[in-house]
């Protein structure tokens, strides 16, 4: 199945003493704060995916699963997966390595790539990084604060740490701003209501 992500660069990897269960990728768009990112406590671009506190990190199967010789069947990384189930372990080391679409799996269907979002910051890893950021037309790959999301260049992180020195536009596309409390909105009515009643003869 096609993904969007990145290659590792030649020699980079996760470092553990002791390898973990929890399945694990480089990811060159993982910054620290991000959730599963700095796995093995060296590498920031290492990340936990696919498991328990993880399992809405998808694992990129070319990364995670394991065969010998990469196969023409397509396949992908099923967390749900168990013994037993039609294309699970698909690369005989992984149970949640599964194969899928072409013969005879063509009842599992591969997941869907969809593109990212255009003019829009896009994180396909279902993040939110809490450092602010905005859409920068005349950004550039290598601009500091640049490529924020990994996936557009005019994504820019601003206004925090390493990118105090951007000054983030108001509003940023953060998150949207928190509704007002019900108990704030009736302390207003109760306001309006004593000085309606201060006015009146």
């Amino acid at each position: 199945c096609p993904e969007r992500l990145a290659a590792a660069p030649r020699g980079a990897k996760c470092d553990f003493l002791a390898e973990p269960e929890t399945p694990h990728f480089w990811d060159p768009a993982c910054k620290v704060g991000l959730h599963g990112c700095l796995a093995d406590g060296k590498h920031e671009q290492c990340r936990w995916c696919g498991g328990g506190a993880y399992s809405d990190i998808p694992c990129p199967a070319s990364r995670v699963c394991a065969f010998d010789l990469e196969p023409a069947t397509p396949y992908y990384w099923e967390p749900a997966c168990e013994m037993g189930m039609i294309g699970c372990l698909a690369d005989g080391q992984h149970v949640q390595c599964r194969f899928c679409s072409s013969p005879p799996f063509e009842d599992v269907r591969c997941p869907e790539e969809r593109p990212p979002a255009e003019k829009q910051c896009t994180f396909p890893l279902h993040d939110e990084p809490s450092i602010p950021l905005y859409w920068d037309t005349e950004c550039k790959e290598g601009m500091l604060g640049c490529l924020a999301d990994g996936v557009h260049a005019e994504c820019r992180f601003c206004g925090e740490g390493d990118y105090e020195n951007i000054t983030c536009p108001e509003p940023t596309t953060t998150r949207p701003p928190a509704p007002a409390s019900p108990r704030a909105d009736e302390a207003q009515v109760l306001a309006a209501a004593r000085a309606a009643r201060a006015r009146s003869p």
